[in-house]
C-alpha cells in the first residue's frame, strides 16, 4: 500500500502528527490478519470431509486415489489443517522418508459445530450455543505436505505391563445431547415477528420447545452407573434451578 504525505506550508507540529499517521496506517495494513494464513501459494490441499465424531484412517490406497504423486513426498512433511489449525495426526511409516503400501494417516475427526458461526451474530452473547451448526454438520480437513518436517504428530505408545495396577470400576465421560426439532428465528425488533434483523439475534438456531405442561423428555446416558446417574440429577437439577 502506497500511502503519499503532503507537508508543504504546514506547521510543524501538523507535520508530525500526519507522518505518525501515516505510519500507524502503513504498520496496520500490513500486519492485519486474514484468517488463511495457513494456506501456501502453490501448495497442494486435498480436502476431507468428515461429519461424525471418531477416528479417521486414511492409507496409501485412498491417498493415491485422490491424484497426489507420492513419490516425492515425505510423510514427515504431512499436515492436516481444520478451520485455518494445525491438527495432530498419527503417520504409520513415515520414520524412512516415504510414504508407501502398508503406510497409513489417523487422525481424531470431529463434526462441524457453531465455532464459525459467532461472528454472524449481533452480539456474541446472542448465540445460543456453539455445539450445533444452523448449516452442515459436516467439517472440512485439508491434507498437504510442506517442505519441512511437522511437529503435530501422535506417537506409537504401548505397554502391556500391569504389575501392581487395579483396574477402574468406571470412567468419565461427557456427551452432549442438543436438541433440534424446532428452528427458532431470533427475536424480532420490538417483538413483531414481521421484523426481523439482517444479523442473527437472541436465541436464533436449532431448539427443542419445552412446555411448563410437559412431563418429561428423554436425555441419553449409555452405560452410566448408579452412582454417576444420581451425580447427573443432581447436576440437572441444579442447572434448571438455576
Amino acid at each position: 500500500m502506497y500511502i503519499q504525505l503532503r507537508l508543504a506550508h504546514m506547521p510543524k507540529i501538523t507535520k508530525y502528527l500526519i507522518l505518525i499517521a501515516g505510519l500507524v496506517l502503513v504498520s496496520h495494513t500490513s500486519f492485519s490478519q486474514t484468517g488463511d494464513e495457513w494456506i501456501v501459494d502453490g501448495q497442494e490441499y486435498y480436502k476431507i470431509p468428515v461429519g461424525k465424531e471418531g477416528i479417521y484412517k486414511i492409507d496409501y490406497a485412498n491417498l493415491t486415489a485422490l491424484g497426489p504423486a507420492l513419490e516425492n513426498v515425505d510423510p514427515r512433511n504431512f499436515q492436516l489443517f481444520r478451520n485455518g489449525q494445525e491438527q495432530y495426526i498419527y503417520v504409520q511409516g513415515e520414520q524412512d522418508g516415504s510414504f508407501d503400501q502398508g503406510d497409513l494417516i489417523e487422525f481424531y475427526g470431529q463434526k462441524n459445530d457453531g465455532t464459525l458461526e459467532t461472528k454472524l451474530y449481533k452480539s456474541p452473547s446472542d448465540q445460543p450455543h456453539q455445539d450445533y451448526s444452523i448449516f452442515t454438520d459436516t467439517s472440512s480437513y485439508y491434507l498437504t505436505w510442506s517442505s519441512s518436517p511437522s511437529s503435530k504428530r501422535y506417537s506409537a505408545y504401548y505397554d502391556n505391563n500391569y504389575a501392581g495396577k487395579t483396574s477402574n470400576t468406571d470412567f468419565m465421560h461427557s456427551v452432549i445431547q442438543v436438541f433440534t426439532s424446532r428452528y427458532f428465528a431470533g427475536i424480532p425488533i420490538n417483538n413483531d415477528a414481521a421484523q426481523l434483523y439482517s444479523e442473527y439475534t437472541g436465541g436464533e438456531g436449532f431448539h427443542k420447545w419445552v412446555w411448563s405442561s410437559q412431563g418429561q423428555f428423554n436425555v441419553a446416558l449409555p452405560a452410566i452407573t448408579i452412582a454417576r446417574a444420581l451425580e447427573a440429577f443432581e447436576e440437572i437439577k441444579a442447572s434448571i434451578k438455576d
